[in-house]
């Protein structure tokens, strides 16, 4: 009885066994694909699914760590440049502050440029971080960048409105965020 068992047994083996193998096969190679068009969120998704089917695959592993690691530097030069927008908008909201400090301009006039053109700078940039797509190993920080993003951008909302309104306990407070 055993024996006739046991060739019942071994034919839906195989048959899992090259599924399997086909599964790895096609995420490897879609993932090659994905990395050469230096799609690497793709291509780390692929090769997490050979992986999957092969869990200590060497070949799929290395090629897991190469479009994550490819991955982290294309999304690093992505925050570069919006890092630079980051740096301009603080220095032109300090000269603002600056301004406003000494006398050389007047509340509504402070008002009146944080609309006109600190509001706009942040909302562009705000844009730009929310098309950026963040690799798996990075999404964490890249959600707190944005949080500290939209909180800078209603500091800088609630401020024009206490100026306007006159309210300097309000625009105080504003400014903490």
């Amino acid at each position: 009885m055993m024996r006739k068992l046991i060739p019942h047994l071994a034919i839906p083996l195989l048959l899992l066994s090259g599924c399997a193998s086909e599964i790895y096969k096609e995420s490897m190679d879609a993932g090659t694909k994905a990395l050469q068009e230096e799609d690497y969120i793709e291509a780390a998704a692929e090769f997490k699914k050979a992986l999957q089917e092969k869990p200590r695959d060497p070949d799929a592993q290395a090629a897991l760590e190469e479009a994550e690691i490819k991955g982290l530097i294309t999304y690093a030069e992505e925050l570069d440049a919006e890092y630079e927008g980051v740096l301009s908008l603080s220095a032109d909201w300090d000269a603002l502050r600056e301004a406003s400090n000494t006398g050389s301009i007047t509340d509504a006039g402070f008002a009146e440029e944080i609309e006109k053109e600190i509001l706009p700078v942040s909302q562009t940039i705000i844009e730009a971080m929310d098309a950026i797509e963040a690799p798996e190993n990075a999404a964490y920080i890249h959600q707190k960048i944005k949080d500290a993003l939209h909180i800078q951008e209603t500091a800088f909302n609630e401020v024009m409105a206490a100026l306007r309104e006159g309210s300097y306990s309000k625009a105080a407070d504003a400014n903490v965020l």
